[in-house]
């Protein structure tokens, strides 16, 4: 059962929800099946969900004792009891957000015909749109509904008076336009990675729009951020992606800012690997001020990979302490689960750079399997690096071998496997060149200069130039 919709769902739940779930379930308007509500008491009662807590003939023999178990029957109740939950779910959703819930509530006064409720309500709405920040596409359709909710009204009290049609138009246009820019962005960069193109409708004549928009700051954003991706040589549209967004960010929500953000720090990378360097110090300085502003976090967690990003960017400044008390005060913001096996590799990475190999080898040798395939191929790079910088030969040979079977072994996606496969046949005939052969040098020099695709490029170069 560990792998069923219903304890995924279960588990999604947080700690005041499950305490609500009980009370739902123990309602007659929402259950009808004592043995639903059982189950549920029975799953709140688990110190935890595992496969034994929840394994089928466990729940079934409490459920029932003296029957011999039956499979059916079982999913029968599981079934009810994911249709319950299910609801639950969607009932608290809806709470959640009072303004889509007032928003139907008035949809039903109007259905019945209910003038004076309408009105009411409608008031209501109207004054949590405008004490809201928020300017962004949901903003505009949820007013631009409302607007319809409006018309209708005004339609049926007042036949002959000047109606909002005007607002409704104002609401729909902007929702369509901010919404049109954001997923443009977000198809641009899935350009840059698939090399897929996308047809746009109208997408011209919203840029032709955006351009000249003045009345807002969120359309600004977008139409900056999609010049950006799609014009990178052109860094002032990326000063202006800069400018809008960190002085209108609150008109977006947290996860259109985390995502705005992104773009920001992916313009960055690929100056980098367009060779601009000047960018390392410029992308440094975006991920400190992601953390200072909190636009980094999602729901008060960093992600695992913006964590190890940002020591990256840290140590290719030589920012050493920062990086150190980077490690020290923001690995509690990762994910439970991630906590140690990041902070051991990205400790070991700051000791690597530092030369402290040993301290560095200790560190990474300390988990013996890393949950995150490109974590671990990281970190074998890192070993590689170690043992052939401390002329430990015989476990860099180990190594090699042993590296080679795993990429074959594990489930590797073809462009990551191709460019760790490079680097051992570099790294074999890097090992077994001739001192004195300086021909073969120029030779292998060539190789890796040419390899593609390749990372470590610099390092292997290094390392030949050091041989004497």
């Amino acid at each position: 059962m560990i792998k069923s919709k219903f304890i995924a769902l279960y588990q999604s739940l947080n700690k005041s929800e499950h305490k609500l779930l009980l009370k739902w379930v123990d309602s007659p308007i929402h259950n009808q099946h004592l043995i639903v509500q059982k189950l549920f008491i029975y799953l709140s009662k688990r110190s935890k969900i595992n496969k034994t807590t929840v394994a089928k003939n466990r729940i079934f023999k409490h459920l029932f004792p003296q029957q011999k178990y039956n499979d059916a029957q079982l999913r029968h109740i599981q079934s009810y009891a994911l249709e319950v939950l299910e609801n639950f779910v969607g009932y608290n959703q809806a709470l959640s957000n009072q303004l889509t819930f007032k928003k139907n509530q008035l949809e039903v006064y109007q259905a019945r015909k209910l003038q004076k409720l309408s009105q009411q309500t409608l008031k209501k709405i109207d004054k949590q749109l405008a004490q809201s920040s928020l300017e962004n596409g949901a903003h505009h359709l949820m007013a631009y509904e409302v607007e319809i909710e409006r018309f209708k009204l005004g339609s049926i009290e007042h036949r002959t008076q000047n109606n909002n049609l005007p607002q409704l138009f104002n609401h729909l246009s902007q929702f369509y336009i901010i919404s049109t820019l954001k997923y443009a962005c977000t198809a641009a960069s899935h350009r840059n990675v698939y090399n897929i193109n996308y047809n746009i409708p109208l997408l011209d004549a919203v840029l032709e729009y955006a351009k000249n928009a003045t009345n807002s700051y969120v359309i600004k954003i977008y139409y900056y951020a999609y010049l950006a991706l799609n014009q990178p040589k052109e860094e002032k549209h990326y000063q202006s992606l800069k400018d809008y967004f960190f002085e209108h960010s609150q008109l977006l929500n947290k996860e259109e800012q985390y995502e705005v953000f992104q773009l920001t720090i992916n313009y960055c990378i690929k100056q980098l690997n367009m060779g601009n360097t000047i960018y390392f110090e410029e992308v440094f300085e975006l991920y400190k001020k992601g953390l200072e502003s909190k636009i980094l976090f999602i729901q008060g967690t960093l992600s695992r990979f913006t964590y190890k990003n940002i020591v990256s960017a840290g140590l290719k400044l030589g920012q050493f302490d920062w990086v150190k008390s980077f490690i020290k005060d923001y690995t509690t913001f990762l994910p439970t689960v991630f906590q140690n096996n990041y902070q051991h590799y990205n400790t070991a990475k700051l000791m690597f750079v530092q030369n402290y190999y040993d301290q560095a080898l200790k560190l990474l040798l300390q988990v013996e399997d890393y949950d995150d395939l490109f974590l671990t191929l990281d970190a074998k790079m890192m070993l590689l690096k170690i043992y052939y910088e401390e002329d430990s030969f015989d476990a860099l040979n180990a190594l090699i071998i042993s590296f080679k079977t795993f990429l074959q072994r594990k489930d590797v996606m073809g462009y990551h496997k191709q460019v760790y496969q490079n680097i051992l046949r570099l790294m074999n005939k890097l090992l077994g060149i001739p001192l004195q052969d300086q021909v073969a040098k120029e030779e292998l020099k060539k190789e890796i200069e040419t390899t593609q695709p390749l990372v470590e490029r610099q390092w292997l170069l290094d390392q030949l130039q050091q041989i004497k």
